[in-house]
């Protein structure tokens, strides 16, 4: 009797205290309301002092509330769902327009979805390297020794299946993440054979390669199909795969010490700060020093859905890929589909031609092993974040800016990847100003623009190394 009894004040507790403090609010503002009938029918200044400061504890109360509010989303984003935070925050945004009318080849805006979802895979698919026929460049022999072949657990595989999450949206086969996530037991010895073949045979299921491609707004103009980010949603089966085959080429690459050290983007215990630290301690130095730096901030185009597939392979080859690993990723990335899915409806099919397709495992790998060369192919300083390039030298005179125009001319011809030259920059460096001595360089036969500070990494970088402007664009961020 006592234990029911003590339950139902404990419940009642704690139900009781949100209710209490939205009880206040509703009272405050019934006694707010009758504070203002009597102060408009008296018009004595006692009834409206008094109706002023019962306005005031209103507000207060509210905010007091929404404070609250805000403390719960925070805490349960750390703890519970934190999908219902940034569902809270997107919100408050503009993001639930959906896809405005689109500008099709003719220039007519588009507003039925079939048309804006044929327009889009267009868009996307137009970006598409096509290789040229003929023999593929020559990097010598390798110096790495070939991968071992992967075998696949089933502990392990169970544990994959155990961390899925369960909100996140399936593949082009509908097959929800709660009944993997649920039945991981009893599917793990299935899937683990399934699996060891597909990888023995090097050879991925028709359904695999299939993808529902979901948009993503970037940036100002929405008539432009181009603003759009195309983000590819397959198999989960298959996203398990790509986790084994990951884990295990990534302890390679870091085994052997194949992956460059001016790359931080996408590794263990390196991360945007990281690269910000070497660059930036780098650069100083050299100022410190009374020297010029000339920095090229460099920007790809499509970068990565323009990777050509049988270079990558290549490669991949090169890197001690080899086997069955490598017939697995080249049938995965070969004889590929992507359809637009958008409001309900989805575009016709076309065929992935190039690239590593965004929201699958494998793509940051695979792009980190096509431009690992990159630094050879230059004598200035490089510094990769993915696809985030820096290159900066100093300059003393004019061999030094001949030396840096060539090592840009040099990366022109990176394994067919391109620069976008309107958004790469010059930034001269130098702690006195009327000292740089200014010089154009040129990136596809566009001059290249000179600005005092640019962005890299999320932080500005001012030509004389100082953090104002960065504060101040932090600040009004902000506010």
């Amino acid at each position: 009797m006592w234990g029911g009894f003590l339950l139902i004040i404990t419940l009642n507790a704690l139900f009781l205290i949100p209710l209490l403090h939205y009880t206040n609010i509703r009272r405050f503002i019934r006694r707010k309301q009758r504070a203002f009938s009597k102060a408009r029918l008296t018009h004595t200044k006692r009834d409206q002092d008094r109706y002023k400061r019962l306005q005031k504890e209103v507000q207060w109360e509210i905010r007091r509330a929404h404070r609250r509010f805000m403390e719960e989303k925070v805490s349960e984003s750390h703890t519970k769902n934190p999908k219902r935070f940034w569902a809270y925050i997107k919100s408050k945004g503009q993001e639930m327009m959906g896809v405005a009318p689109l500008k099709n080849s003719d220039g007519f805006l588009r507003s039925d979805k079939e048309s804006k979802a044929s327009i889009l895979n267009h868009q996307f698919s137009s970006v598409f390297t096509r290789e040229p026929d003929g023999q593929l460049p020559d990097k010598g022999p390798s110096p790495y020794p070939t991968m071992p072949n992967i075998i696949v657990c089933e502990r392990g595989v169970q544990k994959l299946l155990q961390n899925l999450n369960c909100h996140k949206a399936s593949g082009p086969d509908e097959l929800p993440n709660q009944i993997l996530h649920t039945a991981a037991e009893e599917l793990s010895p299935i899937l683990t054979k399934l699996f060891q073949f597909s990888l023995d045979t090097g050879s991925v299921p028709r359904d695999w390669k299939d993808a529902n491609i979901v948009l993503i707004f970037k940036k100002v103009y929405r008539h432009n199909p181009a603003n759009y980010r195309p983000v590819s949603l397959i198999s989960v089966a298959c996203k398990l795969m790509e986790h084994i085959i990951h884990s295990n080429v990534m302890a390679h690459f870091d085994v052997h010490h194949i992956l460059k050290d001016n790359q931080h983007g996408f590794r263990k215990r390196r991360s945007c700060e990281s690269q910000l630290i070497v660059t930036i301690d780098s650069i100083a130095k050299h100022l410190a020093a009374g020297d010029q730096v000339d920095t090229i901030l460099l920007d790809f185009k499509k970068a990565f859905d323009k990777v050509p597939h049988s270079r990558l392979l290549y490669k991949l080859g090169y890197c001690g890929i080899q086997g069955p690993a490598c017939r697995w990723i080249q049938s995965f990335l070969r004889n590929s589909t992507q359809g637009v899915v958008l409001e309900g409806t989805k575009s016709t099919k076309d065929d992935v031609l190039s690239g590593v397709p965004q929201g699958t495992v494998l793509r940051p790998l695979l792009f980190l092993a096509y431009i690992n060369d990159m630094p050879e192919c230059t004598s200035s300083d490089i510094r990769l974040f993915a696809d985030d390039s820096l290159m900066y030298r100093v300059i003393r005179n004019d061999s030094d800016r001949h030396t840096l125009q060539k090592d840009i001319e040099a990366l022109e011809q990176t394994w067919l990847m391109s620069f976008n030259a309107s958004k790469c920059y010059v930034v001269h460096m130098s702690r006195s100003m009327k000292k740089t001595h200014r010089c154009q360089y040129r990136l596809h036969n566009q001059v290249l623009e000179a600005v005092p500070h640019s962005k890299y990494l999320g932080v500005t970088v001012a030509q004389n190394l100082q953090w104002d402007t960065h504060i101040q664009n932090v600040a009004a961020k902000g506010n």
